[in-house]
Protein backbone atom coordinates (compact mmCIF):
# COMPACT_ATOMS: atom_id res chain seq x y z
CA UNK A 1 0.00 0.00 0.00
CA UNK A 2 1.70 3.26 -1.09
CA UNK A 3 1.47 6.12 1.26
CA UNK A 4 0.19 9.77 0.88
CA UNK A 5 2.62 12.08 -0.43
CA UNK A 6 2.92 15.35 1.55
CA UNK A 7 5.24 18.05 -0.75
CA UNK A 8 7.86 20.72 0.91
CA UNK A 9 10.15 22.94 -0.40
CA UNK A 10 11.91 22.78 2.78
CA UNK A 11 15.34 20.54 2.58
CA UNK A 12 14.65 17.21 4.37
CA UNK A 13 14.38 18.02 8.23
CA UNK A 14 17.86 16.14 9.04
CA UNK A 15 20.67 14.98 6.84
CA UNK A 16 20.30 10.71 6.66
CA UNK A 17 22.75 8.58 5.97
CA UNK A 18 21.74 5.32 4.21
CA UNK A 19 23.31 2.31 4.54
CA UNK A 20 23.76 -1.32 3.84
CA UNK A 21 21.24 -2.07 6.93
CA UNK A 22 18.92 1.42 6.09
CA UNK A 23 18.91 1.33 2.28
CA UNK A 24 16.23 -1.02 1.77
CA UNK A 25 13.98 1.64 3.74
CA UNK A 26 14.79 4.28 1.96
CA UNK A 27 14.50 3.18 -0.92
CA UNK A 28 11.29 2.16 -0.18
CA UNK A 29 10.35 5.33 1.34
CA UNK A 30 11.19 6.44 -2.24
CA UNK A 31 8.68 4.40 -3.76
CA UNK A 32 6.17 5.49 -0.89
CA UNK A 33 6.25 2.38 1.43
CA UNK A 34 6.97 2.43 4.78
CA UNK A 35 9.42 -0.76 5.67
CA UNK A 36 9.24 -2.65 8.75
CA UNK A 37 11.58 -6.17 8.99
CA UNK A 38 9.97 -9.17 9.83
CA UNK A 39 11.88 -12.12 11.59
CA UNK A 40 10.59 -15.32 10.30
CA UNK A 41 11.36 -17.12 12.89
CA UNK A 42 9.30 -15.49 16.28
CA UNK A 43 7.21 -13.28 13.74
CA UNK A 44 7.75 -9.75 15.09
CA UNK A 45 7.76 -6.86 13.17
CA UNK A 46 11.06 -4.29 13.67
CA UNK A 47 11.55 -0.95 13.48
CA UNK A 48 14.15 0.83 13.00
CA UNK A 49 16.18 -1.77 10.89
CA UNK A 50 18.68 -4.03 12.40
CA UNK A 51 21.09 -6.70 11.83
CA UNK A 52 19.26 -9.11 13.89
CA UNK A 53 15.90 -9.87 15.97
CA UNK A 54 15.75 -8.12 19.61
CA UNK A 55 13.44 -10.83 20.83
CA UNK A 56 15.49 -14.42 19.46
CA UNK A 57 18.69 -12.45 18.02
CA UNK A 58 18.41 -14.28 14.49
CA UNK A 59 19.51 -13.26 11.73
CA UNK A 60 16.57 -14.57 9.52
CA UNK A 61 14.65 -10.80 8.36
CA UNK A 62 12.81 -9.93 5.58
CA UNK A 63 11.16 -6.31 4.55
CA UNK A 64 7.40 -6.02 4.75
CA UNK A 65 5.20 -2.66 3.90
CA UNK A 66 3.59 -0.84 6.71
CA UNK A 67 0.20 -0.40 6.35
CA UNK A 68 0.74 3.18 7.74
CA UNK A 69 -2.11 3.47 10.16
CA UNK A 70 -1.24 3.86 13.90
CA UNK A 71 -2.44 5.20 17.12
CA UNK A 72 -0.33 8.47 19.38
CA UNK A 73 0.98 6.69 22.02
CA UNK A 74 2.57 9.87 23.59
CA UNK A 75 3.27 13.56 22.12
CA UNK A 76 5.37 16.38 22.86
CA UNK A 77 5.91 19.91 21.07
CA UNK A 78 9.55 20.91 21.29
CA UNK A 79 10.65 24.70 20.97
CA UNK A 80 14.33 24.00 20.73
CA UNK A 81 16.02 22.20 17.99
CA UNK A 82 20.44 21.97 17.45
CA UNK A 83 21.62 23.62 14.53
CA UNK A 84 21.99 20.95 12.46
CA UNK A 85 18.30 19.93 12.04
CA UNK A 86 16.87 22.60 9.55
CA UNK A 87 13.81 21.92 11.10
CA UNK A 88 11.70 25.45 11.70
CA UNK A 89 10.90 25.42 15.78
CA UNK A 90 8.75 24.42 17.40
CA UNK A 91 7.98 21.04 16.44
CA UNK A 92 5.27 18.67 16.99
CA UNK A 93 6.65 14.84 17.76
CA UNK A 94 4.50 11.70 18.00
CA UNK A 95 5.40 8.06 19.42
CA UNK A 96 2.94 5.87 17.37
CA UNK A 97 1.69 2.53 17.86
CA UNK A 98 1.71 1.07 14.07
CA UNK A 99 -0.95 -1.76 13.06
CA UNK A 100 2.16 -3.81 12.75
CA UNK A 101 2.92 -3.83 16.50
CA UNK A 102 5.44 -1.54 16.20
CA UNK A 103 6.18 1.64 17.76
CA UNK A 104 7.79 4.10 15.89
CA UNK A 105 8.96 8.49 16.52
CA UNK A 106 7.89 10.51 14.42
CA UNK A 107 6.79 14.29 13.71
CA UNK A 108 3.28 15.67 12.59
CA UNK A 109 3.08 17.11 9.34
CA UNK A 110 3.55 20.88 9.96
CA UNK A 111 1.06 22.96 9.73
CA UNK A 112 -1.47 20.25 9.78
CA UNK A 113 -3.53 19.87 13.34
CA UNK A 114 -2.10 17.80 16.03
CA UNK A 115 -3.83 14.53 17.24
CA UNK A 116 -4.12 13.82 20.58
CA UNK A 117 -3.36 10.85 22.47
CA UNK A 118 -5.28 7.60 21.40
CA UNK A 119 -6.22 9.06 18.02
CA UNK A 120 -5.64 7.73 15.20
CA UNK A 121 -3.03 8.93 12.61
CA UNK A 122 -1.99 8.10 9.16
CA UNK A 123 1.88 8.09 7.88
CA UNK A 124 2.79 9.58 5.29
CA UNK A 125 5.62 10.06 2.87
CA UNK A 126 7.37 14.09 3.12
CA UNK A 127 9.11 14.87 -0.44
CA UNK A 128 11.82 17.59 -0.24
CA UNK A 129 14.43 18.91 -3.02
CA UNK A 130 16.82 16.76 -1.28
CA UNK A 131 15.11 13.56 -1.08
CA UNK A 132 12.51 12.07 1.12
CA UNK A 133 11.43 11.40 4.60
CA UNK A 134 8.48 10.24 6.85
CA UNK A 135 5.47 11.85 9.21
CA UNK A 136 2.40 11.21 10.47
CA UNK A 137 -0.95 13.49 10.25
CA UNK A 138 -4.39 12.90 11.73
CA UNK A 139 -6.20 10.22 10.57
CA UNK A 140 -10.34 9.51 10.42
CA UNK A 141 -10.70 7.14 7.76
CA UNK A 142 -9.58 4.08 10.13
CA UNK A 143 -10.92 2.62 12.95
Amino acid sequence: MSLPVVEFESLVPHKIEVNKLTEPFWSGLEDGLFQLQHCTKCQINIFPPRLFCGQCYKRELLWISSAGRGVVYSKISVSNVPDNYSITTPVDLAIIDLEERVRILTRFVPGTEIAEIGSHVQLVVTSHPDGVHYACQKSELFT
